[in-house]
């Protein structure tokens, strides 16, 4: 479970989260008062069960408990993210992490950002107008002249 571990001298629950939030892990636990640590799994957790014995309060938050004599607080994280997105006509949208990137199929060209970021708080992506994929020859004319076809 300790794939990265941080002193806080004011630890919460809440203070525990946003560490193992930003470290992207998906549990997080409170031990010994000002100690925090994050983890992909509950590895080892999981065989102990649950304990009476987490009774320390935090010392950021008396009313918080952060563990006891050998017991830990172990919390699962609900990590949100923004939703799927759909590709633009014509076009393709990729997805990875808090970034999305937009492209278009040969013969159309992009309008609109190329790049999206998620906004971690509200989980909604910003986009300042929703890219489309146009035709490279929708604004050209074929114009006739002497036998000859010419595009513009």
């Amino acid at each position: 479970m300790k794939d990265h571990e941080k002193y806080l001298p004011e630890l919460t629950i809440e203070s525990c989260l946003i560490e193992c939030t930003s470290a992207k892990l998906a549990y997080f636990s409170l031990e010994q008062i000002n100690m925090c640590y994050c983890g992909r799994d509950e590895t080892g957790f999981q065989k102990y069960g649950n304990s009476s014995n987490c009774v320390i309060p935090c010392a950021g938050n008396t009313n918080q408990t952060c563990g006891g004599q050998f017991a830990i607080d172990v919390y699962k994280i609900e990590l949100k993210q923004c939703p799927e997105l759909n590709p633009p006509l014509n076009g393709n949208v990729h997805q990875r992490g808090d970034k999305a990137w937009f492209d278009c199929l040969d013969g159309y060209r992009l309008r609109g950002s190329k790049i999206i970021h998620c906004n971690r708080t509200t989980f909604e992506w910003t986009i300042p107008a929703s890219p489309i994929c146009y035709n490279t020859f929708e604004n050209r004319s074929a114009q006739h002249s002497k036998g000859s076809c010419e595009l513009t």
